[in-house]
């Protein structure tokens, strides 16, 4: 079965590094300089690792849309007659403080895409506000569909926890599910695809495979023209989720928090979605449960349909996600590496990955960090040049 990571994807990965650090160390001279050195073998090697991706993806494209596309152009194997026998499928959204037009948008997704069978939608929200006028029209208008329609269970509950931040506001709704054999989970800014079958599809994936875990849908930007910051920054989302999205065929495949199907029971045999490391809640929820899948032996898998998510539109925002994504990433790969370098459940190229997937985290620290210090530098040259142009005057 041709994949595009595979060991011959590995082996040319690890030439082209070894090849880049041996030109580098020629150069390399002081004990400071080597341990620089050091510090940027996983850096250097996750670069190559995304070029070599996408180039590969560029030039043979057939190495992955025979995989990814092809799977979804064909009718499912086994699908029910009657619309009674498919199983109950769940939507659950955590929310905080959001637009109520924003949370109107993701709601109405999840109650009119394509599924024959019943629904479950819970809405667990944990904002401070209550009394405001946007958490006011989002609680009644969950609330509106409560019993209208026998076919779609609606449940909003709010969470009196804040300190659980999203990850409690999931674990109270894994409690308010009944009868779901599935469950979708979804930001309050994404959306679905409402037509093309796209949950039924899902569903036979998952009853055909007893070792699926999580489907995890392409996602898209669907902000980006909301300001001239929004563009730039979709561009590059929208090429990170694309490396993801080639990655996951042969190597690790990343649940992104949102926009993805799951195995009830997997659900719950991962247990609290509140986990803490060192006595700080660890951030990434995403990652932590996409380990947390690979090491109890099922696998995470993604599929080549659309779907959206809206990304930060300040820097602000995008140096909060940024930070987190880097802070909760080293959060996971601290806490789990043992259990990631042992576990029997990992194929050696998905253990690999992951760990790769991981340290790359270090190039976004790194990068932060030279612009910090950057930034200090220049600061701390400027008050210097001022300084002394008061004392020449």
């Amino acid at each position: 079965m041709r994949r595009i990571v595979d060991r011959r994807f590995f082996l040319t990965t690890l030439l082209l590094t070894a090849a880049c650090l041996a030109a580098l160390a020629e150069h390399v001279r002081g004990a400071f300089a080597w341990a620089l050195f050091c510090a940027s073998v996983i850096p250097i090697y996750a670069t190559i690792y995304q070029t070599v991706l996408f180039a590969r993806a560029a030039f043979f494209p057939s190495y992955w849309t025979s995989r990814l596309r092809s799977r979804w152009t064909n009718p499912p194997r086994h699908a029910p007659e009657v619309a009674s026998d498919y199983p109950v499928v769940g939507f659950v959204m955590a929310s905080y403080q959001e637009p109520f037009e924003v949370a109107k948008m993701t709601f109405d997704c999840a109650r009119d895409i394509e599924y024959p069978g019943r629904r479950e939608i819970i809405v667990v929200d944990n904002s401070h506000a209550v009394d405001s006028e946007g958490y006011q029209a989002w609680k009644a208008y969950v609330e509106s569909h409560v019993g209208k329609d026998p076919r779609v269970r609606v449940v909003f509950a709010y969470n009196e926890k804040k300190g659980g931040l999203k990850p409690g506001n999931i674990d109270l709704a894994q409690t308010l599910l009944v009868d779901a054999r599935y469950v979708v989970l979804l930001d309050i800014d994404s959306s679905l695809p409402v037509r093309g079958g796209l949950i039924a599809r899902s569903v036979a994936d998952f009853e055909t495979d007893d070792k699926l875990g999580v489907l995890q849908f392409h996602t898209t930007s669907t902000n980006d023209h909301f300001n001239d910051l929004t563009g730039p920054i979709a561009v590059a989302q929208n090429a990170n989720r694309l490396k993801h999205l080639l990655r996951g065929d042969g190597g690790f495949a990343m649940f992104y928090g949102h926009n993805a199907m799951w195995r009830r029971s997997l659900l719950d045999e991962n247990g609290s979605w509140l986990e803490h490391f060192r006595g700080q809640v660890m951030v990434t929820e995403d990652l932590l449960k996409s380990v947390g899948a690979y090491l109890r032996g099922y696998t995470v898998r993604y599929v080549d349909v659309a779907s959206g998510e809206w990304i930060p539109s300040s820097l602000d925002a995008l140096e909060s996600m940024w930070m987190r994504w880097g802070y909760g990433g080293f959060q996971v790969l601290f806490k789990y590496a043992r259990r990631i370098l042992t576990s029997p459940n990992l194929a050696p190229l998905e253990r690999f990955d992951l760990l790769t997937f991981m340290g790359s985290y270090l190039v976004g620290a790194l990068a932060f960090c030279g612009a910090a210090g950057l930034k200090t530098v220049r600061l701390r040259a400027s008050c210097l040049t001022a300084t002394t142009s008061a004392f020449a005057k």
